[in-house]
């Protein structure tokens, strides 16, 4: 065979060496103009194909329901655009069930915090109102409810217009409102504060499905009702995602669940059906009790207040006022620092031993004693359930109310609240006329008319940390104290801080007047100086001391002190003997601390070992963790 026989056999074989015709890896080009319209033609078959297929998808629900897709769309398009921004008053649709016949005479309450331009949402009514009285401006716009005459309502005890309620969160969502993340129901009498709601809800992921809300005071409503239930008064919030889902079966649930009495208790069997439960928020407010709710107010739990309701069925909140006037005077409250309406701080006076509980824009307590934070934070049981009006059982802790008034401390109620300087305020709380104690240490005390607390201003930033309640203290330089009125200071509080160094210093200085106090004709002089020098060395030491020492070892110092006072002061009645083996005094050498203490060793074991709990400050309520042993392994 020739070589170039060969050359022709390989060249069959070898697929690579294939004689491809050039026509068909290079075509003949064609025009530009085109080439573009076949790019525009192809792009604009495939996205109509995507764009009918996604309102094919978007038009069916779950149960094979048609909806309002055009709605839903938009809202992809827009939360797209705008998923990155922090949740607002804006992003939030209020639907208010009410009523034209009662409207004008409970309008008030939604208009204290309505604000035209930026609160959005509307009024249902059962009817057109009267066209003798023009619509308020100051209201929200209205809207008139579907004919619900064909929906099934069982309730032997009920309203049909609960039906009507139950729909709202439907029809609010059909109307295809833009931007709209939350949608916030409530009654006519329902106060919202909505910058402590936007707060709230800005927590929460609102591209998820939340239902938000809280239950009653009354343990008797939640056992007839639902403890998985968000009572309609209080506010129910749910989150776009979930409304889009509830709109699709609400309806045909409603009337499956036609024997359940309120719109709340329909609303959660629907969700449920959903499968998803309450996220419960302490600052939504049923108020779901009877007369005097002062001690539900003033012992507010460590969360934004978002809402109240029944304020036509329980007293004024403020004492010798209208129930109108005295929530404009919280509201006032709240406009000047929405955050920290409220919230309380506990504080305590170490010079007169007093404890102070403030309820920011409400009310302080002022007790000439030393009353631990666990009693301050309990509410006083001031009210009644909201069916029996009996004194319990509550969702809350309560402590009794004492008709003696040397049993019960000093009661301010907000007079006035102001700025004092950048982002701070200044509110001050005038004195209750009340029956008042005629003992000897309330005489002091009684004497004080008003009291200033100063707060720098509570910012929502502050929300998205752990809740903790902030601290406070007793202002004593010149200036802050008079016989008439003293200032409290609120800020946060620093690292480590508690109360209980507090309690404890206020416990050492009411131990040592008693030492010094006891039995004074016959105090030796001598002896009286030493003490005195002895207490100045503590004071001349004290603030290094509640810094750096730990808790067990202050215990130690103040407790050597007072054991060394008493035999200063009674030598020859004491069961004690000086020794110099104190094992603070190393401590206090580490800390750089210029304060020797003697170590008091007991002559008579008994007689020292009570002799040393009648100075044990866990008497006063100071409860210190003890230390635990180191575990060494073999």
């Amino acid at each position: 065979m020739s070589s170039s026989s060969v050359k022709s056999y390989s060249s069959a074989l070898d697929p690579l060496n294939k004689a491809w015709k050039t026509p068909l890896l290079f075509p003949t080009v064609k025009p530009i103009s085109s080439l573009i319209s076949l790019f525009l033609k192809a792009g604009l078959a495939l996205s109509t194909v995507f764009f009918f297929s996604l309102l094919l998808r978007l038009s069916i629900s779950h149960y094979g329901q048609p909806y309002n897709s055009t709605t839903t769309f938009n809202h992809m398009l827009h939360t797209q655009r705008t998923q990155h921004e922090p949740t607002n008053v804006g992003h939030i649709v209020f639907g208010i069930g009410g009523s034209a016949a009662t409207w004008h005479t409970r309008r008030h309450y939604t208009e204290l915090w309505w604000r035209p331009g930026v609160t959005r949402g509307f009024v249902w009514l059962d009817q057109n109102p009267s066209d003798t009285d023009p619509w308020p401006e100051t209201s929200p716009p209205y809207k008139i409810s579907d004919n619900t005459s064909s929906f099934k309502y069982t309730c032997p005890y009920g309203t049909r217009s609960a039906i009507r309620m139950a729909r709202i969160v439907k029809e609010s969502f059909e109307l295809g409102l833009e931007n709209v993340r939350w949608f916030v129901m409530g009654d006519d009498d329902t106060v919202f504060f909505p910058d402590n709601l936007a707060t709230v809800l800005s927590k929460y992921d609102h591209n998820q499905m939340y239902y938000i809300g809280g239950n009653s005071e009354s343990v008797e409503q939640d056992l007839v009702h639902f403890y998985t239930m968000a009572y309609g008064g209080g506010g129910i919030a749910i989150s776009y995602p979930l409304a889009e889902e509830l709109v699709t079966i609400l309806d045909g649930c409603i009337d499956r669940y036609a024997h359940l009495f309120g719109s709340d208790q329909k609303i959660q069997s629907c969700i449920s059906e959903i499968g998803v439960e309450i996220t419960k928020e302490p600052g939504f407010h049923q108020v779901d009790i009877r007369g005097n709710p002062y001690g539900l107010l003033a012992a507010h739990p460590v969360a934004p207040l978002v809402s109240l309701h029944h304020l036509d069925y329980v007293d004024p909140i403020f004492p010798n006022m209208n129930r109108s006037d005295s929530i404009q005077k919280l509201v006032t409250a709240y406009k000047a620092d929405p955050g920290r309406t409220l919230q309380k701080s506990f504080c305590y006076d170490p010079l007169r031993n007093w404890s102070v509980s403030v309820s920011w824009g409400y009310s302080v307590e002022l007790y000439p004693s030393l009353v631990t934070t666990k009693v301050l934070e309990m509410a006083f049981g001031t009210f009644k359930t909201w069916s029996s009006w009996r004194s319990g059982p509550f969702t809350l802790n309560t402590r009794p109310v004492i008709n003696d008034p040397c049993e019960m401390p000093l009661v301010y109620s907000l007079d006035s609240v102001g700025n004092a300087g950048f982002r701070e305020t200044r509110s001050r709380y005038r004195k209750n006329l009340l029956r008042e104690c005629q003992r000897e240490e309330y005489k002091e005390a009684l004497g004080v008319q008003h009291i200033d607390v100063l707060a720098s201003r509570f910012t929502p930033e502050m929300w998205i940390k752990a809740p903790r309640r902030q601290c406070c203290e007793v202002m004593n330089d010149g200036g802050s104290r008079t016989k008439e009125s003293f200032q409290v200071m609120i800020r946060e509080c620093h690292r480590f801080e508690s109360i209980t160094r507090t309690l404890l210093k206020a416990w050492f200085n009411t131990k040592i007047h008693e030492i010094k106090f006891e039995d004074e004709k016959q105090t030796d002089s001598e002896f009286q100086a030493k003490l005195e020098s002895n207490i100045e060395q503590l004071e001349s030491s004290k603030s290094e001391i509640k810094d750096q020492a730990s808790d067990q070892v202050q215990i130690q110092i103040y407790s050597s002190i007072l054991e060394l006072a008493t035999v200063l002061v009674h030598p020859k009645h004491s069961k004690f003997q000086i020794s110099n083996n104190n094992p603070a005094n190393q401590e206090m050498k580490n800390l750089d601390l210029q304060l020797e203490l003697p170590s008091l060793e007991p002559t008579d074991l008994d007689a020292g070992t009570r002799s040393l709990n009648d100075h044990n400050p866990n008497k006063w309520g100071i409860e210190l963790a003890e230390e635990e042993d180191d575990i060494h392994g073999d």
